[in-house]
């Protein structure tokens, strides 16, 4: 039976054929969701009646389940046919994102390179203000002991 499908007909090596790929195999599917019951028949006159009594005796119980399959492949085609038209959207702009994470890992490593340097600096101001703290430090002993001596001589 031709009407199944190969994964591997889906499967191919450009985006442009893989879209071509899907979009025809959910036209297929399209094409092929609706089943309908076949008929008995015959040529011989008894038994084309006897078919045509077995058509009727039988039609109530497989029309049901032939409706039940129809809306299934129904709900199945359609669910491939959303998911075709999702696929086919991120296939175009897979380009896009794939340039901006380029341009997002040329930042990092530039980020990465800055960094060091930065760390020094920071480790450069935070041993200036210790030595300020420390001259500050000298400066009020200083003060503090020539104070003493000022206060005496007035």
């Amino acid at each position: 039976m031709r009407d199944r499908f190969n994964q591997s007909e889906i499967v191919s090596t450009t985006p442009d054929e893989s879209t071509a790929r899907v979009q025809a195999a959910v036209a297929r599917l399209d094409e092929l969701w609706k089943v309908q019951p076949h008929e008995l028949t015959s040529q011989v006159p008894l038994l084309g009646e006897a078919k045509r009594a077995a058509n009727s005796l039988t039609r109530w119980y497989v029309l049901p389940i032939v409706e039940q399959q129809n809306a299934f492949n129904a709900a199945m085609t359609h669910a491939l046919q959303q998911l075709a038209e999702a696929v086919e959207n991120l296939s175009a702009i897979a380009p896009q994102l794939g340039g901006q994470i380029e341009q997002l890992r040329v930042q990092i490593e530039r980020l990465k390179h800055e960094e060091a340097p930065l760390h020094q600096h920071i480790a450069d101001i935070e041993q200036h203000l210790c030595d300020i703290d420390d001259a500050q430090t000298m400066l009020a002993e200083r003060l503090a002991q020539a104070t003493p001596g000022a206060e005496q001589r007035s």
